[in-house]
């Protein structure tokens, strides 16, 4: 379900994934493709945690395509980056 309070700014959205795209220390942007077309995306924003005292990954949007929602894609993009966190030393 889309968030209710936001409201889609093209170009603010351009600004903010390239900049995610183009710095690691600020995140990285993850995509599910089926029959080579992307139907689902998950990005995650770097921060550091005082109270873990190390990077932190910090999910800020999953969009999954609403035709191919139910069949697991969101799961599987959570379970990847969940473990793609801890091998670059996530807290």
């Amino acid at each position: 379900m889309q968030e209710v309070e936001f409201e889609s700014n093209k170009q603010i959205l351009i600004k903010a994934l390239t900049s995610i795209i183009f710095s690691e220390e600020v995140g990285d942007i993850f995509v599910a493709t089926k029959n080579e077309k992307i139907v689902g995306m998950i990005n995650l924003l770097y921060t550091i945690s005082t109270a873990l005292g190390g990077k932190v990954a910090i999910l800020e949007d999953m969009i999954v395509m609403p035709n191919c929602r139910g069949l697991g894609i969101g799961s599987k993009l959570i379970e990847y980056v969940t473990s793609y966190g801890k091998q670059n030393k996530c807290k």
